[in-house]
């Protein structure tokens, strides 16, 4: 009455498999091996220097864009010799 009959090994089990021990799937992974989410600190720091940085590059085109006009482009005094 209690007999039931041995059931098949289900999606990722196996015969081989010692009795007792679970399966290790994606699914199962332990928390321990999840990343540790970055520090409230070291985001500020990571984004004060991506606007510096940003900021820098911005800057100096400001500095240049009257030499890099000049040199690539027809002054506007300049009549064109077509």
């Amino acid at each position: 009455m209690g007999d039931t009959a041995p059931q098949s090994p289900g999606i990722g089990e196996s015969h081989l498999q010692p009795p007792g021990r679970p399966d290790v799937t994606a699914d199962t992974s332990s928390t321990a091996a999840l990343a540790k989410p970055p520090s409230l600190n070291r985001l500020i720091v990571a984004a004060t220097i991506g606007n510096v940085l940003e900021w820098f590059d911005f800057v100096v085109y400001g500095f240049f864009d009257v030499t890099i006009a000049e040199v690539f482009f027809l002054p506007a005094t300049r009549p064109c010799r077509c």
